[in-house]
């Protein structure tokens, strides 16, 4: 009984145990909810892929996501949060802004989607689902707006968008969810089109389908700027898919579209699968299409098509045969067939199945027609599936896809990123490119990079690995600046981080410069850094810069060119370029720009623009500059001192300079400098040299840690105790290598300076040919570099640039230079002057005023001695091996004498040197450095330098006033030597300043003027012996120079006198009016100013019956003179000897320059249309109108300007015939501008006789799209 008892509660306690345990795992496992009927929810494995359009792209002030995107979708369908919504892919609308397209699917079909209106397609739902996925599809989820690769995607026959390229019975879709892993930065579109087989009431055609997908692919490649090319592309085409790519691509090929022929070049790989290139198997389609409007379409798809005839041909020759290369030059075509029979179409219940019995639908033949078949190509590829399964790949793993088909697509995302640009250009446009660069560079632009010292055993790391370094990388805009103490190593730095960017993975245009004070001006001012950086971009982006490729055909060299007109440039490409690529622009050593004409203010307010300015929002492009502390330019940026964290580099230098010492010596000496060096590279680098100095000298270690320690800190200190320290016979020497090395207009070589440490101002009875016998001359090229070091104690060193400049012979391509630009510094700032105690006389104060005036005057004594003997062979060193001062007069000899004068040195003594007023040897020897000084006279050459005190003394002169200045009594003693040549001096015995030069008849006014020396036209105009009509040759007075050259404020003191003839007339019988219509650097505001003038006339003609109008709109030298000449003329349609009208003029000198720039001009033809009297349907001598030279050559934007301002006026403007019969619309034809000629026969009504003898031209010349358009009139008999 007991034991019963016992047993009962051991039962029980199981019992509850097993509840308890039960209770618990229904718990943790629920059992699943009752499935519902099918098309209510069905599993996910079969779930249904939605498109959804009309999103926005932005969800408040951020961009939108998919959880945003599952809330709208909900609220507008409303869909329960009972059925899950996965979003699949969200990416911007292809071509519409600010909205987003993404694709989903349901967890089950909700109840709202189920009714049969749900996806109506004329929906007007903002948020709209629809599951044909027709036209463009993005299946990419890339944050970023710019594509490194765009991929579009084609279904075959009947097939689906989506569904042809996911795997069946599962939800992989290997473009949407694995493609875009591989390639982050690729753009993946998938295109959808109507070919359904039943019940269908289509006829398009396979040229239809074609020209569709041509349009969408134009309308998504179209870039902001028509000047940029598209973003590499790759088509993938699936059966009739690749038809339709080859089809569009043909038609491309053929067409004049500029941004079609652009899509091409960048056109890179077409994956054709199973492309029935000669037709496929139809026989089972056929009774499905049987009757139907479509059944003639898929006939065309068979293996006798006709129509896949006419494509093979075209796209054979087009991209097989490659007969022009500049048509695709990137193009791969890759072509995939398959190797397995496919189930066939049949009607069964009553409905057509592909469950029919398997045959072969594409053969190999078909499928890789145009390819060499060989067993090699690797152009080739077979697949063991069948027809529809070619693309449908099963996961990432899956063999073709992972071994032939993403290596492929990768390889071509890399060849994007890496792509040449410059292959995408034109012939042409690669011509004026290499013109461009060619025009922009000059030889020294390397010379400061290479100079600098490579980062060697892993110095200078600190600063690419700095926090604030790689926060600015990477961020879109911004700007950093490293600074830091004269020679802290920025510049080594800077250099390593540009280095450093070679191996970064990015798709960033990488620029740099690095400015050299101590260089040519070139290396230091705003003309040479945008010469160089364009120059770097134009290889990179040159399609943003094809406005400046057109400019750039009359440029031939740097100075060619403006400053600020090269910053026009580098802004307007750098708004075109970094919104589709980031750049990176670094700059070394800002602080050592000229400050010339206030450029710096310039460059450093177009840096901070860049980095911050409103003006360049959106744009990708940051900045890094070295600079030292002073001046502080930057307000606003990331700043990295140089000296705070370059002391393990130092030491690592260090180190390195002073191995060679013995252990015992070179420990202790190591850790002193170390610590001793304040992070100053250059300290470092003299102290080591001071050293080694000492040590060769048998110095112990107490003397030479004692001599460190005496060394000033400061670098100016350091190097005044260097110079002290030369010997007192040595420093009239050392003078003189300091004044050729820091004041030279370029840097000396050393057989240049062999004889220029000879010469002296009062060399001058020693001949040319007897300076080599001088004592002081030194022979061996050697002993001048040792000598150079030992009179700059080491502050000067030399470099071999002879790779760089070419020259042929030893010593002409080594140059020497200062060991940095704080020396320099420092003989600015009046370190020199150590060494000008040496000299008797000094001629000036300031260091540099001596140094040019000392230099000017031993090159003008080169100049007399060297006498005109087989005259001057060149600027090039080398090139006249008995006179090796030729090169550096030539070039140099007048800036030394215009910069002595800046530095305010009096320079009297040039009337004497070159003994005025007499036209003796020296003048003569001297006209012939350069042809435009031939038949000058001193007074003539005074005024075209700008050498006032020269020139104010000679303009004041006058024997009869009884006040005397201080020249008086050297002119009068001057003026007695000997009788003055006829027409120096008046019958007042006063100079005659209006005396013409010999060959030209130039005064020394207009000498003044053609030399922009503006204070001395000012000051020869305040005599009243200055003739303000004088005619030079040609008849041009100095009103006509002065405009031309746009020199403001000498016009307008010329036009302050009455004595100025408004009525004067050059050669070609043009007035002041006309070179104001030709006039650049005016900004308009010579042309207000004459025309403000009553006293001229703006609608004088020329000889040839031109208007200053007419000269304005065909030399567009200054764009805002059009429109003041309009406002003031009173015949806007005058007619010039040719009987063009300003209107016709303008256009046909439109007609004549570059596509590129049409645009850029348009705002001219806008002015002249604008006007109310002009009479745009004016025809010339030749019957032509302006709209028939548009018409003639292709200027779209032109003929729609011309066209819609020309209607109305009795008859078509498209049908004024020429002489010839000629129209606009048979021009257009006959040249196959089919976008022209719709636009023609949309704006006006046009006979049947003017569209036939368009066709007519048109079928002459073979324009098939033309005639097929021109045969849709209805007004062309013709089948």
């Amino acid at each position: 009984m007991n034991w019963t008892a016992q047993s009962l509660v051991y039962a029980f306690l199981i019992g509850v145990v097993t509840l308890l345990i039960s209770w618990k795992i229904i718990q943790l496992n629920p059992p699943k909810p009752e499935t519902p009927p099918t098309g209510e929810r069905s599993k996910s494995s079969d779930s249904k892929t939605f498109r959804v359009q009309g999103l926005p792209a932005k969800h408040g002030n951020d961009g939108i996501s998919p959880r945003h995107v599952e809330e709208l979708v909900r609220k507008t369908y409303r869909v329960g949060e009972d059925i899950r919504i996965s979003i699949g892919s969200l990416a911007p609308h292809p071509t519409r802004t600010g909205e987003s397209v993404a694709t989903l699917s349901f967890a089950g079909t909700p109840e709202s989607l189920r009714k049969s209106h749900a996806l109506d397609p004329a929906s007007t739902l903002q948020v709209r689902l629809d599951d044909h996925f027709h036209g463009l599809t993005p299946l990419h989820s890339v944050e970023d707006s710019h594509a490194d690769l765009v991929i579009v995607a084609l279904s075959g026959l009947n097939g689906h968008a989506y569904g042809s390229f996911k795997r069946k019975g599962g939800e992989y879709m290997w473009l949407r969810d694995d493609l875009c892993r591989w390639l982050p930065k690729a753009h993946v579109y998938i295109y959808g089109y109507d070919t359904a087989m039943e019940h269908s009431d289509s006829f398009q055609t396979l040229y239809d389908l074609g020209a569709s997908l041509k349009s969408t692919l134009t309308a998504l490649l179209r870039p902001e700027d028509t000047n940029y090319s598209p973003t590499p592309l790759v088509l993938i085409g699936h059966s009739l898919g690749g038809l339709i790519v080859k089809e569009a691509l043909c038609q491309m090929s053929e067409g004049k579209n500029v941004e079609e022929k652009g899509i091409l070049k960048s056109l890179q790989a077409v994956l054709l699968f199973g492309t029935p290139n000669q037709g496929m198997n139809i026989e089972s389609l056929i009774p499905m299409v049987d009757g139907q409007a479509n059944e003639l379409f898929v006939r065309s798809l068979g293996c006798d098509s006709a129509e896949l005839r006419r494509q093979g041909i075209v796209w054979h020759r087009v991209f097989v045969e490659r007969r022009d290369d500049k048509i695709t030059p990137l193009l791969e075509v890759f072509s995939f067939y398959e190797t397995m029979n496919s189930p066939t179409a049949i009607k069964a219940d009553g409905k057509w199945k592909m469950a029919g019995a398997p045959a072969k639908l594409v053969d190999r033949n078909s499928a890789t027609h145009g390819q060499s078949f060989d067993g090699n190509n690797h152009y080739v590829h077979p697949i063991n599936r069948n027809h529809s399964e070619l693309v449908k790949f099963t996961s990432p793993t899956d063999e073709v896809y992972s071994e032939t088909v993403l290596p492929l697509l990768q390889k071509h995302y890399k060849i994007a990123q890496s792509r040449d640009p410059v292959l995408l250009l034109s012939q042409n446009q690669q011509k004026a490119l290499d013109h461009c660069r060619s025009s922009l560079s000059f030889p020294e632009e390397h010379t400061r990079v290479e100079q600098v010292l490579v980062a060697e055993n892993h110095t200078c790391t600190w600063f690419t690995k700095h926090p604030d370094f790689t926060d600015w990388l990477r961020n879109d805009r911004g700007l950093l600046w490293l600074h830091g103490l004269p020679g802290a190593g920025k510049s080594t730095a800077l250099k390593h981080a540009v280095r450093s960017m070679e191996d970064h993975p990015h798709n960033a245009v990488v620029i740099s410069f690095f400015i050299y004070g101590l260089g040519i001006d070139l290396q230091k001012t705003l003309r040479g850094i945008c010469c160089s950086l364009l120059r770097q971009l134009l290889l990179h982006v040159p399609e943003a810069f094809l406005t400046m490729l057109s400019e750039a055909r009359d440029k031939h060299e740097p100075q060619n060119w403006g400053a600020f007109e090269l910053q026009e440039h580098l802004k307007q490409g750098l708004m075109k370029a970094a919104r589709t690529r980031p750049i990176i622009i670094f700059i070394d050593a800002l602080d050592e720009f000229s400050a010339a004409e206030n450029e710096r203010g310039v460059l450093v307010q177009f840096l901070r623009d860049l980095c911050y300015g409103n003006q360049y929002a959106g744009l990708r492009v940051k900045v890094c500059v070295s600079c030292r502390y002073y001046p502080n330019l930057f307000t606003k940026g990331i700043e990295i001192p140089a000296e705070k964290h370059n002391r393990n580099d130092i030491a690592t230098f260090v180190r390195s300079s002073l191995e060679d010492l013995p252990e015992k010596k070179r420990v202790p000496l190591e850790e002193h400098i170390i610590s001793s060096s304040d992070g100053v590279f250059q300290w470092t680098h003299l102290v080591c040299l001071r050293v080694h100095d000492l040590h060769r000298a048998g110095k112990p270690l107490k003397a030479i840690l004692a001599d460190v320690d005496s060394i000033p800190k400061e670098l100016h200190s350091l190097y005044k105790r260097l110079l002290e320290e030369i010997a007192e016979e040595d420093k009239m020497q050392s003078l003189k290598l300091f004044r050729y090395v820091c004041f030279g207009k370029r840097r000396i070589c050393l057989r240049e300076l062999q004889h220029a440490l000879v010469m002296t101002p009062d060399t001058r009875e020693v001949a040319t040919a007897k300076l080599a016998e001088e004592d002081t001359f030194i022979e061996d090229l050697e002993d001048i570099k040792n000598s150079a070091k030992y009179l700059s104690k080491g502050l000067i060193v030399s470099e071999d640039l002879s790779e760089i400049y070419r020259f042929q012979g030893k010593g002409w391509g080594e140059r020497l230079r200062l060991i940095h630009v704080s020396v320099m510094d420092f003989m600015r700032d009046g370190g020199l002057r150590t060494l000008q105690e040496a000299e008797p006389h000094p001629s000036s104060d300031t260091p540099e005023g001596a140094a040019h005036y000392y230099i000017s005057r031993v090159l003008l004594n080169y100049v007399f001695r060297r006498g005109i003997r087989n005259f001057y062979k060149g600027i090039i060193p080398g090139t006249s091996r008995d006179f090796p001062l030729d090169a550096y007069t030539r070039t140099s000899v007048i800036s030394h004498i215009e910069a002595a004068e800046s530095q305010g040195v009096d320079q009297f003594d040039l009337l004497h040197l070159f003994d005025w007023p007499h036209r003796t040897r020296a003048i003569e020897n001297f006209c012939h450095l350069r042809n435009a000084y031939t038949g000058a006279s001193l007074i003539h050459l005074l005024a075209a330098w700008g050498i006032m005190s020269a020139l104010k003394p000679l303009i004041q002169y006058n024997p009869s006033d009884g006040s005397k200045t201080r020249y008086d009594s050297e002119i009068s003693a001057l003026l007695s030597r000997g009788t003055p040549p006829a027409g120096v001096l008046l019958a007042s015995g006063r100079i005659n300043l209006d005396l013409p030069d010999i060959k030209h008849a130039k005064t020394p006014l207009h000498y003044a003027i053609e030399y922009d020396k503006a204070d001395v036209a000012h000051e020869l105009l305040t005599s009243s012996r200055v003739d303000r009509n004088a005619r030079a040759n040609l008849q041009i007075t100095p009103l006509m120079s002065a405009i031309y050259r746009g020199q403001t404020s000498i016009v307008e003191e010329l036009l302050s006198s009455i004595a100025v003839d408004p009525a004067a007339r050059d050669y070609r019988g043009s007035t002041a009016m006309h070179y104001c219509a030709q006039a650049f650097r005016s900004e308009g505001a010579i042309v207000k100013l004459l025309l403000d003038d009553p006293r001229f006339d703006p609608d004088a003609r020329d000889k040839a019956g031109e208007t200053p109008l007419h000269v304005a709109v065909t030399m567009i030298s200054d764009p805002r003179s059009v429109p003041l000449l309009l406002a003031s003329t009173r015949d806007i349609n005058a007619r010039n000897r040719r009987g063009e009208t300003p209107l016709i003029a303008f256009v046909r000198y439109a007609a004549g320059l570059d596509a590129s720039e049409h645009a850029e001009l348009a705002d001219v033809l806008v002015c002249l249309l604008g006007h109310p009297g002009i009479e745009c349907r004016a025809r010339d001598r030749l019957r032509h109108t302006a709209l028939f030279y548009a018409a003639t050559r292709g200027m779209e934007m032109y003929v729609g300007m011309l066209l819609e301002r020309c209607g109305g006026g009795g008859g078509a403007a498209a049908a004024d015939g020429d002489s010839l019969g000629r129209t606009p619309l048979s021009q257009a034809a006959g040249r196959g501008y089919l976008g022209i000629v719709e636009m023609m026969l949309g704006a006006e009504v046009l006979d049947a006789g003017t569209v036939r003898f368009a066709y007519q031209e048109a079928k002459r010349e073979g324009r098939e799209e033309v005639m097929r358009r021109l045969l849709e009139t209805g007004k062309v008999e013709e089948n």
